[in-house]
């Protein structure tokens, strides 16, 4: 089996690129697609007060959409999992889906775009990251002391890759399985998977 981790990896590029025009995000193969506040936009009014899209991550929708992208495509032996990994059961069609793997992946990344990055919308998610690190640290995780605001905002405009981000963290020092990430998420939500509007 192999697991792709489009969704995670395109947060993750998300989070590194957090400026204020088009968002480059790589998906599987090295391919890169831009997204932006452009007419593919129109799930941004779906966004709730936690920057969820109609109560759901934005991994999930993603991963929920691209699923069904590939189902389109007669995929019926690959799973997603609730955090928006998928989940290939038979190797042997490897070359076959990596390739309608990247034409889905382009597909709904232009389904749901991200907004441009603000001033505003980096300071709440400073918030939200210093939460998480006390959040993760009350279920027994070590995570280290958050850089201040303004060098944590600059971190994130430069797309520092060494950038302070207590999820990253929590995978880089420990071995998560999908089951743990599941409960871990629902008691510490992850920063990265809100949209932050305006």
């Amino acid at each position: 089996m192999k697991r792709y981790g489009i969704v995670w990896g395109l947060l993750f590029a998300v989070s590194l690129s957090a400026c204020s025009g088009p968002v480059s995000v790589e998906i599987s193969g090295g391919e890169k697609s831009t997204s932006t506040s452009g007419a593919g936009a129109g799930y941004l009014s779906q966004v709730d007060a936690n920057g969820l899209i109609a109560g759901k991550s934005y991994s999930t929708v993603v991963g929920e959409a691209t699923m069904k992208c590939l189902e389109d495509l007669g995929w019926a032996d690959v799973d997603v999992s609730d955090t928006g990994a998928i989940t290939l059961r038979d190797m042997n069609k490897a070359a076959k889906f990596d390739v309608d793997m990247r034409q889905c992946s382009a597909t709904v990344n232009a389904q749901y775009p991200l907004p441009p990055i603000t001033d505003n919308a980096l300071e709440q998610r400073y918030g939200y990251e210093v939460k998480t690190r006390e959040c993760l640290i009350g279920m027994g995780y070590s995570i280290s002391e958050a850089p201040s605001k303004k060098t944590w905002i600059e971190q994130m405009r430069l797309g520092d890759a060494g950038m302070w981000l207590p999820y990253a963290e929590l995978y880089s020092e420990n071995t998560i399985s999908p089951a743990k990430e599941k409960t871990i998420k629902q008691t510490c939500p992850d920063p990265a998977e809100r949209i932050y509007v305006g």
